[in-house]
């Protein structure tokens, strides 16, 4: 016949190996698979990307202003009242062309600002989150604790040897 303390200790054994489990898994999952450090390597890369991008429109912007300044480029003997009004109108051109590259690179700088500060506050959330998800842990450490010492106390009791 099984005693009431075998009924205990195997029940206590049982709640304990689970909270064992338990604590296990959520450790396992306390911690995302990139680590802080690999998760800003990754924005700062992002954002030395975007600014590449963004310093080559510039680039290539510019590179077409050059190139259509030289078309324009004539000798002041050949200047005709014509010439002057192409010439501009191609600056009006110029001007909205450079114009539009300054508002989507102030737009785009802005957009990866915002995207960069939702991230930060993202990872600020996933630490508070591992923090609470510890502290909730270390609590569950704690009983099972408690419910060793019970285990010890129901083995004293029984005059069985404790390891």
């Amino acid at each position: 016949m099984v005693s009431e303390t075998d009924v205990i200790r195997s029940f206590l054994l049982e709640r304990i190996n689970f909270q064992t489990a338990m604590s296990q898994q959520r450790f396992a999952n306390l911690f995302p698979k990139s680590t802080p450090v690999e998760l800003i390597s990754q924005l700062r890369k992002r954002l030395i990307r975007e600014s590449n991008k963004n310093v080559a429109t510039v680039e290539r912007n510019l590179a077409n202003y050059e190139s259509i300044t030289d078309k324009n480029s004539i000798n002041s003997e050949d200047i005709e009242e014509h010439d002057v009004k192409k010439l501009n109108d191609n600056l009006v051109q110029i001007s909205k062309i450079l114009d539009t590259e300054i508002l989507t690179l102030q737009d785009d700088y802005q957009k990866d600002l915002k995207g960069f500060k939702t991230l930060v506050d993202q990872f600020d959330d996933v630490l508070l989150i591992n923090q609470d998800n510890i502290n909730d842990e270390m609590l569950n450490l704690d009983g099972i604790s408690e419910l060793l010492e019970k285990l010890k106390q129901l083995e004293n009791d029984d005059g069985e040897e404790v390891d």
